[in-house]
Parts: structure tokens; sequence; C-alpha cells
């Protein structure tokens, strides 16, 4: 079968010209609740904001995702973890460590519980890749391992409201923003 989506947001070049930019990720309850990237799109039409997916067999939740990493779901639409055994895992960002990079993102939690990782590069479990955790009191331990992760003071996150968060790393040191504000 055939699903054809509709988004909001444009089609953009990099769309039409790169093999594989748009992709289908599935919901699997299998392990977990992780997305898991299904299918690459069959045709992307820019006039008329639609993919298309051909082939597909599987019933279950999907969303969509760019090769770039920009989300295509739409203005005011987000994804959703049920804080017990979802995520979103994005495995080989890159083959080696770049000298500089930026990893940031917006979150909405409405708990705060010892080891939340609600984002996580690389890695389900530990710290074998970039990860972000929050505490019960709202300081968050952020980074690639143990020895070098940055720990917080307590009361930085927030429940119910929105926080844009950030980490950013250039000649071998990592820095953490919450709202643009430099925490350590």
């Amino acid at each position: 079968a055939s699903i054809t989506f509709t988004v909001a947001e444009d089609i953009i070049q990099q769309d039409l010209d790169t093999s594989c930019s748009i992709k289908l990720l599935r919901r699997d309850e299998t392990s977990g609740g992780l997305w898991k990237v299904l299918d690459c799109s069959s045709a992307v039409y820019q006039s008329t904001h639609q993919v298309r997916f051909d082939g597909i067999t599987q019933d279950g939740q999907y969303i969509l995702g760019r090769t770039n990493g920009i989300p295509v779901a739409g203005a005011g639409k987000s994804i959703v973890f049920d804080g017990k055994d979802t995520a979103f895992i994005i495995n080989d960002i890159f083959e080696d460590v770049p000298p500089s990079f930026t990893i940031e993102w917006f979150m909405n939690p409405n708990s705060l519980s010892n080891a939340t990782k609600p984002f996580s590069i690389g890695a389900v479990e530990g710290f074998d890749a970039f990860v972000f955790y929050c505490q019960n009191d709202g300081s968050i331990i952020v980074g690639t391992d143990e020895k070098t992760s940055i720990t917080t003071q307590a009361g930085l996150i927030h429940v119910n409201s929105w926080q844009h968060v950030a980490f950013t790393y250039q000649s071998g040191i990592g820095k953490f923003y919450i709202n643009g504000t430099l925490i350590k």
C-alpha cells in the first residue's frame, strides 16, 4: 500500500535533489516504543506539499523526518513521549566527532524523574553517546561520558513550560544553554 502525507511546511529543493531526504519513521512497540526509520520517500511533490511512501504493509504510528534533521510534521506539532518507555534515537549522526557542533531542542516536560532521558543521540542506555538526563530536582546531566559530562544546579528544568535547550562543543570544550543563557 502507499501512504501520502500532506505537510504544512514547504518542500525544499534538498527534498527534491537528495535521495532519501525525507524518511518515514514508525513507532516500534517491540522495542519499547522507539521510533525507527521504516522507509525513504518514493515521491516528493513540491507544488502540493505531499510526500508519498510505497510498499507500506504495517499499521502503526508514523512521523516524518528529513535527513538534515529538520522536522516536517508542521507548525504546532511535536512528538509526545509517555514518560515511561518511548524515545527518539538518532543513530550515526556523524562517524567521528567533529571539531565543533551544536545540538539543540525545545522541551515541555509534564514531570521530572531521576534518570529521565528525553534526548539521546547514538544509544538508549548509558553514556555511549550524547545524552541529556533530567533529575527529580530539575538539575541536568548532559554530555558524552560520565567523566566529562556537565552536571548543573537544581531547578533549571521546569514542568509545563517550553524551554529551549542547547549544547555546543568547540575545540574540546562543551557549553550548555537554557533559553539562551549559558549554564555551564
